[in-house]
């Protein structure tokens, strides 16, 4: 399913997960609107498994992921619960690096997938290895 130009929603019943994969740049509000919904086919499935794949986004700023840790995953963790939540990004290494320089924004995203959270956060550079890492909880 295209949500928007740039982001395509698509859920895999058979593994219970569903992929928000990114094709280009959002401005704030449009990534707000995005991340809805992100959201809303996630209740709609009842899945708790989310590949986010923003390898084809722009580096975000720290007023998106400070969005994103504050208001966005707070609410979809409400509407979820009691589901733990597992949320694996897709990101390029270049990406990576670029988190790592904008202290506000890695902060953020610290924050989001520190331990003790009633949600699983982690990065990808490998869209297998987030897949697995998203089963793993059904695996064992």
């Amino acid at each position: 399913m295209t949500f928007s130009a740039n982001l395509q929603l698509h859920y895999r019943p058979d593994l219970g997960m569903l992929t928000a994969r990114w094709l280009g740049e959002s401005e704030l509000g449009q990534l707000q609107q995005e991340y809805g919904a992100v959201q809303q086919e996630l209740v709609a499935h009842g899945t708790r498994r989310l590949l986010l794949d923003i390898r084809r986004r722009d580096t975000p700023n720290a007023a998106a992921t400070q969005w994103f840790s504050q208001v966005w995953l707070p609410d979809l963790k409400a509407r979820m619960a009691p589901a733990t939540l597992r949320l694996a990004y897709l990101i390029s290494p270049l990406r990576a690096e670029q988190l790592r320089a904008d202290s506000a924004a890695a902060l953020n995203l610290e924050r989001a997938a520190a331990e003790g959270q009633s949600h699983a956060l982690d990065l990808f550079y490998d869209e297998g290895e987030a897949v697995r890492w998203l089963l793993a909880d059904t695996l064992a």
